[in-house]
């Protein structure tokens, strides 16, 4: 009995990431200089009411090149840390600068 309530224990409490999209734009022959951001908000009992804290990721991709962006890469993904309810979604962007 104490095993089945230890792997109940365990699979609960242990946390899962999922992948939920990419998308991909041409990427560039000359990719030496990568820039990145990167955004993560928490959630509460899946209750999410806006995704604003993704906007300001093309201005900080933005102030790290003095080119142009190329090759964008967005991907989104989901974080369980305590089903049900605590989560996080996570918003990676990386790109390569063009002279």
């Amino acid at each position: 009995m104490k095993v089945i309530v230890a792997l109940f224990l365990i699979s609960i409490l242990s946390s899962c990431a999922f992948l939920n999209s990419v998308t991909v734009t041409s990427i560039p022959k000359n990719r030496s200089t990568k820039v990145t951001s990167e955004r993560k908000k928490f959630i509460f009992l899946f209750l999410n009411f806006n995704n604003d804290f993704v906007n300001e990721m093309e201005k900080e991709l933005a102030q790290k090149c003095d080119g142009k962006i190329q090759g964008i890469i967005t991907k989104t993904e989901s974080i369980v840390y305590f089903p049900i309810l605590f989560n996080a979604y996570k918003v990676t962007a990386e790109g390569y600068c063009v002279q």
